[in-house]
């Protein structure tokens, strides 16, 4: 999945779906993207249309893998993070993305304000028919990060989740559908603060292999949807292993790594 070229001794140049694109990655720790932001970019069908929003971009894997996949979708880039945000800039001028340029932009923005706060920062009304986001998803009783950047991309704190729920409810079409990937002990919460803005909720599982507990969950909801909540069947990311020692990656997975198919929710 990824070809690694050095910059310099802090970034990465790192290709994604078969190295259809690029994007210019911290060598190592906080805002690396993998099989998660591939996941996620997956669930957004290639036949989909208008505008897409993704809330905590980090460095813009997620957004630059939507637009690779679904042609007739400009992807709108929201991050906090300013290192990521040049970190996405970077990407979209390397010549290798010449094609997603003119699909992907990229705001520095602060996804928990509310108010003028969210004109300011680019997040209009009732702008978006697809929202995604992979939001800081451990909860602050997991052990937090000694690099403060590292923790603000991974811990939820407080009413955190409601913010970035309400932000995406703000933006969001009637309509509109809201992915996210998230971790399970999350769920509790996360139809908490959906209720009232969200509905039709459908859960994806996400299982290490087929035998084992599913350690994330792919939610898809639907601003003004009434349909009762859906638990789709899992889907594990490697096969059980045929040896002692190794485990494959499966076949679906390797299909949606490589950016051969989408997991439609």
């Amino acid at each position: 999945m990824k070809f690694n070229s050095s910059i310099n001794t802090e970034t990465s140049i790192d290709g994604f779906l078969d190295n259809s694109f690029f994007a210019v990655q911290p060598q190592k720790g906080n805002h690396r993207s993998g099989l998660d932001a591939v996941l996620l970019a997956a669930t957004i069908s290639e036949n989909a249309r208008g505008r897409l929003a993704d809330l905590g971009s980090g460095c813009g894997v997620v957004g630059m893998a939507i637009a690779q996949r679904c042609l007739d979708v400009h992807v709108d880039l929201f991050e906090l993070n300013p290192k990521c945000v040049n970190y996405t800039r970077q990407s979209l001028d390397l010549s290798q993305n010449a094609h997603l340029k003119d699909r992907v932009s990229v705001e520095q923005a602060d996804i928990t304000v509310s108010g003028d706060e969210r004109q300011d920062s680019g997040l209009l009304a009732n702008t978006y028919d697809h929202i995604v986001s992979n939001p800081p998803y451990n909860d602050q009783n997991h052990q937090v990060s000694p690099m403060e950047e590292k923790a603000q991309a991974h811990v939820l704190e407080g009413d955190t989740l409601l913010k970035w729920v309400k932000t995406a409810s703000y933006i969001a079409k009637h309509k509109a559908e809201l992915t996210l990937i998230m971790r399970p002990e999350n769920l509790p919460e996360l139809l908490v603060v959906l209720e009232g803005r969200f509905g039709s909720v459908k859960i994806k599982p996400v299982q290490a292999t087929s035998k084992a507990p599913a350690f994330l969950m792919l939610v898809r909801a639907v601003k003004g949807g009434k349909a009762p909540l859906q638990i789709l069947p899992p889907i594990p990311m490697r096969d059980l292993p045929t040896t002692d020692d190794a485990h494959d990656m499966s076949m679906q997975m390797e299909e949606i790594s490589r950016g051969r198919a989408c997991l439609e929710l």
